[in-house]
Order: structure tokens, then C-alpha cells, then sequence
């Protein structure tokens, strides 16, 4: 996500989903909730251990939206009743994340954002 503040249908932002069995969608919007196009392939590889699992992914530079300084990470868990909806930096108000709200994000750290200038 760009800077806040930033006019929302211009927003530039990345989506990516993981699951357990290794499968992924990559997808591009330019403006809140206007797909793009789909990101060409990750390397993405998930490993499950009982009733956990964990993924590992490597996303290409060039696949970020230009100016990237910001973003955000949601996770949805469990079925029925039982499942959660969690966001890093979540909406105000709201029960469930809102995956396509770019302006609700954190800045990425300066570290990260000099390694991805390289």
C-alpha cells in the first residue's frame, strides 16, 4: 500500500493468500477492491506437522507495487463457529478484516525498504 493519504482508487497494492497444502493466489489491484491481473508464479512451499502448518514464500521485487513503503497481513482460521479473523493493524469498528483497505497499514521497516531498493 502506498503512503496514507493516498487517494484509494489510485491505491497500488499486492494480495497475497496462502494455504496449508501449498496452494497460493497472487493478485495485482490498482484502486480499493480493482483487480488487475494475477502475479506470475511464487516459490511457495508449505509443510503441515498435525494440526499445523507453515509456508514459506519468495516474492520477486518486481512483483511490489511501485513505491511500497507500507502493508498489512491478515489470517483467517478454523470453520463453523469456530473461526477467527485476525489482522495485524485491524479496521476500527469492524468484527471481521477488511482486506482491501490499503490506507490501514503499518510502515514496512527501513531495513526491509533498502534491501527491496536494491
Amino acid at each position: 500500500a502506498r503512503e496514507p493519504g493516498a487517494h484509494e482508487h489510485r491505491a497500488r497494492y499486492l494480495e497475497l493468500e496462502f494455504g496449508p497444502f501449498g496452494h497460493y493466489l497472487a493478485l495485482r489491484f490498482h484502486g480499493v477492491r480493482r483487480r488487475d491481473g494475477e502475479a506470475r508464479a511464487l516459490d511457495y512451499r508449505a509443510t503441515r506437522e498435525g494440526d499445523r502448518w507453515r509456508g514459506r514464500a519468495r516474492v520477486d521485487a518486481s512483483l511490489l507495487p511501485p513505491g511500497l513503503a507500507r502493508c498489512n497481513a491478515h489470517a483467517i482460521h478454523g470453520l463453523g463457529a469456530a473461526r477467527r479473523y485476525l489482522s495485524a493493524v485491524p479496521a476500527p469498528g469492524t468484527a471481521t478484516p477488511d482486506f482491501h483497505q490499503p490506507a490501514r497499514s503499518e510502515a514496512l521497516a527501513p531495513s526491509l525498504l533498502a534491501a527491496l531498493a536494491r
